[in-house]
């Protein structure tokens, strides 16, 4: 475990950058995503959403299904910019969303955030689903640090 967050941390910072630029993008992207989505958009989030929890049950490795629903909130908000943005910061990511790096407590979290994130988007909240992109992505950066502080 400590050798593959040594390996995520030798790359020059790639944490730290990732999560500084989806703190900037994300949010915004997360209102037009409420203000834009289609009923067939959400229920895709959705069914990612149960995906995730199916699969932290099989094996723990929901990595792909994390990166599909950050994915598929973007193409909520129907800026290709935007898609094609969140397409290439999760190549980029793709290190930080492996299994071994992700314990229950984290998985957890995760859907439950994704969750309080489908719920804003369903209320068509642009305010309530920055806010819990936000707090989704400052757990994340919290999490991180305490995994590796305790390594």
């Amino acid at each position: 475990r400590s050798a593959i967050l040594e390996a995520v941390d030798s790359e020059g910072h790639l944490f730290d950058e990732v999560m500084e630029y989806r703190r900037i993008l994300e949010p915004a992207v997360a209102e037009l995503a409420a203000l834009r989505r289609t009923p067939e958009q959400l229920d895709r989030l959705k069914i990612i959403a149960c995906d995730q929890q199916r699969r932290i049950l099989i094996d723990g490795d929901d990595g792909e299904l994390d990166a599909q629903f950050h994915l598929c909130l973007a193409e909520c908000s129907g800026n290709r910019l935007l898609i094609n943005t969140v397409a290439l910061l999760n190549e980029q990511y793709a290190s930080g969303r492996t299994a071994d790096l992700r314990d229950a407590s984290w998985h957890q979290f995760s859907v439950a955030s994704h969750l309080r994130i489908i719920d804003a988007l369903e209320r068509q909240s642009a305010e309530d689903c920055r806010k819990a992109v936000e707090e989704h992505l400052d757990t994340i950066v919290h999490k991180h640090l305490f995994v590796t502080a305790r390594d």
